[in-house]
């Protein structure tokens, strides 16, 4: 089933993706920035896997996760926020790797992989 797992998104943008995707009768879900020791799979399941003692907050970045959602979906989901200026800090795909991963752990990765991006476009420059 295709899904789109929104975390920390606003609700007007959450409005906003939940539109484009009800169109397209994929399934979306939000969290919000407590689910840091959550893992991802679970949270796409709609469950939590983490109890609220240990629960670890996300830094402040929003995120959307698109889990089964076919290239078709992908892309014109992708273009319609884009044109209708839907902006979110992070997107991610869920990959047979990092469903295991917890959030805290995909949000280190898409942090470490925007800095190497920065890092290459500078050295370009």
């Amino acid at each position: 089933m295709e899904k789109l797992l929104l975390v920390q998104v606003g609700a007007s943008k959450e409005r906003q993706i939940r539109r484009l995707a009800e169109g397209k009768k994929i399934r979306v879900l939000s969290v919000g920035n407590d689910c840091g020791s959550d893992v991802l799979e679970a949270l796409l399941s709609g469950e939590r896997s983490s109890s609220q003692k240990e629960r670890v907050a996300l830094p402040a970045a929003e995120l959307v996760v698109f889990s089964d959602v076919t290239d078709k979906h992908f892309e014109k989901l992708l273009f319609e926020m884009r044109t209708k200026g839907i902006q979110v800090d992070y997107k991610a795909v869920a990959t047979p790797v990092n469903r295991n991963w917890t959030m805290e752990t995909l949000y280190r990765e898409l942090e470490r992989e925007k800095e190497q991006l920065m890092r290459a476009g500078n050295e370009e420059v």
